[in-house]
């Protein structure tokens, strides 16, 4: 075949030299894959030790696979919990309270040695009374007229009071009171069935969830508390500022104050630093003296709220349980004696026949 120009016949001995090319090139048994060895992948008519070697590779991806996804579920939670996240916009994605993370972590899996994990518990509340004392476990007999709860089916009591006064000042030592068998803070304190907070009613869960849990909403009803006192309080305090303004005392102190009203402006930011600060902490100071009483608030709700799982019998109960039997021993009494009476009689009967 002739061609009109010598392009076309370039390109065809460029192809055929390529296909030379390719065609003399061996060609393997397939393509590395695993990120850290060269083992080829053996296809279905390979040998039996090609076969062994695919395994092999196949094992030793599922264990890069697994350590990979381990490494990175660790780097997840630990930069979603960071105190840097907790701060940031995205607080509404942090897990509830009481929970470790928010898919398993080595952490919240792995137990000591000879320990079992927790399981979720019953409550047995009772009534601790001057006859039937009961024994908490970091004090001694709760005071009579106190409820106390323990996990179903033990003796281990806490006061229903000290379990909650604990939960809200420090909640990582609930659990450990009963050695972390048990998910206490799950089971009796959050939103399943046999939750305490179930008993409360509405006044329980204004102040449990809106007073306590939501910290926020405490310190804004407590600062507008404040700034309504100041509101209403201000023309006694224009008053104050007015005779001290126009004092011969204040007048006095000119040579003072002057240094400070004349100062630069960053000492000002300093001193209105300082201000701030000193004010922020009186504030907290007053937070945790109202929080304080708002926990003594709730102890007395759950107190008055739960139930009893075991109850004694009253006194009266017991009184009238000793006269039915002081009367079933009378009538016992009675009918021996009849029955004896019966028996002489019948033994005269018998005497006068004879």
């Amino acid at each position: 075949m002739q061609y009109p120009h010598p392009i076309p016949r370039m390109i065809q001995v460029s192809f055929v030299t390529l296909s030379l090319v390719f065609l003399l090139i061996p060609r393997s048994h397939g393509a590395s894959i695993s990120p850290t060895t060269t083992t080829t992948i053996p296809t279905s008519t390979s040998s039996v030790s090609e076969q062994t070697t695919l395994r092999k590779w196949r094992l030793e991806q599922s264990h890069y696979y697994t350590l990979r996804s381990t490494y990175l579920t660790e780097l997840f939670n630990a930069r979603l919990l960071s105190p840097s996240s907790a701060t940031s916009a995205s607080t509404n994605l942090l897990p509830p309270a009481g929970s470790l993370s928010f898919t398993p972590t080595l952490q919240s899996v792995s137990t000591l040695d000879g320990t079992t994990l927790a399981r979720p518990t019953d409550y047995t509340c009772e009534l601790s009374t001057v006859t039937n004392p009961k024994t908490c476990l970091y004090s001694f007999d709760a005071q009579p007229g106190t409820k106390v709860v323990a996990p179903f089916g033990t003796t281990h009591f806490i006061s229903l009071g000290a379990l909650n006064r604990l939960r809200r000042t420090d909640v990582t030592k609930v659990e450990p009171m009963w050695h972390s068998k048990y998910t206490i803070l799950q089971s009796w304190f959050g939103s399943s069935s046999t939750s305490l907070l179930s008993h409360v009613g509405l006044r329980g869960y204004l102040v449990s969830h809106w007073l306590l849990d939501t910290r926020w909403v405490l310190k804004l009803g407590l600062g507008l508390g404040l700034v309504v006192v100041l509101v209403g309080t201000l023309p006694v305090w224009e008053w104050l500022v007015n005779k001290l303004v126009c004092s011969q005392l204040f007048w006095d102190k000119w040579m003072t104050w002057t240094r400070i009203a004349n100062s630069a402006l960053p000492f000002k930011l300093l001193i209105a630093q300082v201000s701030w600060k000193f004010l922020a902490g009186k504030f907290g100071t007053l937070e945790s003296h109202i929080r304080e009483q708002i926990v003594d608030y709730e102890c007395q709700i759950l107190e008055d709220c739960v139930p009893l799982t075991v109850t004694e019998p009253d006194d009266d109960d017991e009184d009238e349980d000793v006269d039915t039997e002081e009367d079933d021993d009378e009538d016992d009494d009675e009918a021996l004696d009849g029955s004896e009476e019966l028996e002489f009689d019948s033994l005269d009967e018998d005497t006068e026949m004879e």
